[in-house]
């Protein structure tokens, strides 16, 4: 998947849509001219700019065009929220590899219709590369499993929460 294919998920994701149609009328874009700015690979950077200023608790520009490498609210790197988990004795990171799996992560958690904040994906992204050989691409059941015991777990936390434990 491209870079502009990524950055129009993320949007979707951020705008809570399905469809490209959608996208473009909240850029401002007929259909047509979307699709020739997805086959160009030139994302409209400068109509997300005008629709982040319109709706600033939904579109994150950063995030929309770089993906989740850094959360606002935390201000720390995917990255470096997975080092801290892994202990100080785990060799160091391969960020070529844990890039790839965050990547995976992402699209898995998208095709759900999940968001996942910075520490769920740093806890998902971790777990997955902490149990596959570096460099080996992201194994996709590995990802769903992963994924499937954090929103378990997630999901057992808030009812717990709400039962006042």
């Amino acid at each position: 998947m491209d870079s502009f294919s990524f950055q129009l998920d993320r949007l979707k994701q951020a705008l809570g849509v399905k469809e490209d149609q959608e996208v473009a009328s909240a850029l401002g874009l007929s259909r047509a001219a979307l699709s020739e700015r997805k086959r160009r690979g030139s994302f409209p950077v400068d109509k997300l700019k005008v629709l982040a200023a319109q709706r600033p608790d939904e579109v994150n520009v950063d995030f929309v065009l770089n993906g989740p490498g850094i959360d606002s609210d935390v201000g720390r790197p995917v990255t470096q929220l997975v080092e801290s988990k892994r202990g100080r004795f785990a060799p160091p990171l391969d960020a070529a590899h844990l890039s790839r799996v965050i990547e995976s992560v992402q699209r898995e958690a998208s095709e759900r219709g999940v968001e996942l904040d910075t520490n769920g994906l740093a806890v998902v992204a971790g777990g997955v590369y902490n149990t596959q050989p570096v460099g080996a691409e992201p194994n996709q059941a590995l990802v769903r499993a992963m994924l499937d015991v954090y929103l378990q777990t997630q999901a057992a936390s808030r009812r717990a929460e709400a039962k006042g434990h």
